[in-house]
């Protein structure tokens, strides 16, 4: 197959454009290497409809549990990043019947840059967040939520695996690009989380989860420390898999042209990166 893979216009913002926030190509979040755009739509339709089950469902559960468990619910990073994958795959379904229906991406060229932007920088947090919330769960808070019921089962496998599965497969299945900057955003986003924590903590004097705890002394910098790497780690490992993928997708034959080498994409960078810095001398 041949894709357009017409691009947005470049920003006028410097930093905006050094980012990568440009660097969104509609027609690669609607068109995959190896399924067609209906299954893609199916596929979509499915995850947005069993995320946000899932998270109603939990709503309602914990409205009605013996303690008060509705509130805390709404403080877990793991909620925060489960909804922002339930709005990007809403989000993306969208997008998939508009691009089926019109045959054309034109309503997402055509649209203001603030939302392409924006949805670049909710695709960044939702591949990452999706490995860091798993891992970070499974190596320093499963005991606080053991696998002795259904509702417990159910709300472990549906935050912290099948969330991680839908959106690695999403991601191999469409032919979107991770520009590698936007770790920043990515990594601010997390910081913002321990700011919010932190005041929670100065008004309701409990942590949201206990290796937060500043009592724990040098022990609660590690664990700060290590989840400020973990979510780095989890950025680039998703950028090598989209790197695979294109790379695999080429060996098959499926990507026609040498564009969706990194390599190219890297020499494209820094000769527009230099082009900046030439018109700003």
């Amino acid at each position: 197959m041949v894709y357009q893979d017409t691009k947005l216009k470049r920003s006028h913002n410097i930093f905006l454009h050094w980012c990568g926030f440009d660097q969104f190509i509609p027609e690669q979040i609607v068109t995959s290497y190896w399924i067609s755009p209906k299954v893609l739509l199916l596929y979509r339709i499915i995850c947005a409809l069993y995320t946000g089950f899932i998270f109603w469902f939990f709503v309602i559960v914990f409205s009605f549990w013996p303690i008060d468990l509705w509130n805390i619910y709404f403080k877990f990073f793991t909620i925060y990043s489960y909804v922002g994958l339930h709005a990007y795959f809403v989000t993306t379904a969208i997008y998939e019947w508009r691009y089926i229906k019109s045959k054309s991406v034109n309503f997402l060229l055509h649209r203001k840059s603030f939302w392409n932007y924006t949805f670049m920088y909710l695709y960044s947090t939702v591949v990452c967040f999706n490995i860091l919330t798993p891992v970070i769960y499974w190596t320093l808070l499963s005991y606080l939520l053991p696998l002795d019921n259904f509702l417990s089962i159910l709300f472990n496998v549906s935050f912290h695996i099948l969330a991680f599965l839908m959106m690695f497969f999403d991601v191999w299945f469409t032919r979107m690009r991770l520009p590698k900057r936007l770790v920043i955003f990515t990594t601010f986003t997390v910081f913002l989380y321990m700011i919010e924590a932190f005041i929670d903590h100065a008004i309701q004097g409990t942590w949201v989860y206990p290796f937060m705890d500043w009592k724990q002394g040098f022990v609660a910098f590690l664990y700060y420390l290590y989840v400020g790497n973990v979510e780095v780690a989890a950025f680039f490992i998703m950028k090598a898999i989209h790197i695979l993928r294109d790379r695999l997708a080429y060996k098959l034959g499926k990507a026609e042209a040498a564009v969706n080498f990194p390599e190219h994409r890297q020499r494209e960078e820094h000769a527009e990166l230099n082009t900046d810095i030439t018109r700003m001398a």
